[in-house]
């Protein structure tokens, strides 16, 4: 396995053992991380980031992802989430 899937892997452990609380900060955390830097990460760290932030918001309720929205509404290459979240909600 290689390093992004060990990562997915203990995230996904992280996400199913952790309460409400600490996914949603860890989510502002990432989220916070990912806006600081956006305009210098590659396009593999931002599909990184696309899959992180992606699953710790799919265990949050709506305002929080309503928030989340709002914060990277303005990030240019974070038009990922933008994108997976109108698919979802259209499905």
């Amino acid at each position: 396995m290689d390093a992004r899937g060990s990562l997915i892997g203990d995230l996904e452990r992280a996400i199913a053992s952790g309460t409400v609380e600490r996914r949603v900060a860890s989510l502002w955390h990432v989220t916070d991380l990912f806006i600081t830097g956006a305009t210098q990460y590659s396009d593999e760290q931002v599909s990184l980031f696309d899959d992180v932030i992606t699953r710790l918001a799919a265990q949050i309720e709506v305002t929080a992802r309503a928030k989340l929205s709002r914060l990277l509404a303005p990030v240019a290459n974070a038009r990922f989430y933008q994108r997976r979240r109108r698919m979802a909600e259209s499905a």
